[in-house]
């Protein structure tokens, strides 16, 4: 979860936003209780696996480990993280990356493209060429 990815752009949310009811509204909360500290994506992975937990055992009608278990492999659930999914081994699958690239002392999207407004530069400059 960056700040980024739940801006307005264009006069509208972008598609992330969109897809994850309740991203932005938890960018704006983080903000208040924290103010002047950055968010991270820790701070976004940790409340995305309390939104799995809680509706894993509201689906499980249960807190016993098997039944929330079951009910976990079951989900397709989208949280402020991103989309939740895991195959029968309970790997995640569901999850997509975005990736970023510091261009010119600010971090940009570089993938995916829908997303992104700069290009990666590739290849990297020098360390000694990078402002």
């Amino acid at each position: 979860m960056e700040a980024e990815l739940v801006t307005l752009r264009a006069g509208g949310l972008i598609p992330i936003a969109r897809q994850y009811p309740g991203a932005r509204e938890f960018v704006e909360s983080h903000r208040k209780e924290f103010p002047g500290a950055d968010l991270s994506y820790h701070s976004a992975a940790g409340y995305g696996g309390c939104q799995v937990l809680m509706e894993a055992i509201r689906r499980a009608g249960s807190l016993d480990s098997e039944k929330v278990r079951a009910a976990i492999v079951k989900m397709d659930l989208n949280t402020v993280f991103g989309a939740f999914k895991v195959d029968k081994d309970g790997f995640q699958v569901g999850h997509k990356d975005v990736m970023f690239q510091w261009q010119d002392g600010k971090k940009v999207i570089v993938w995916p493209e829908e997303l992104a407004p700069g290009k990666p530069r590739f290849p990297t400059p020098p360390w000694s060429q990078r402002q």
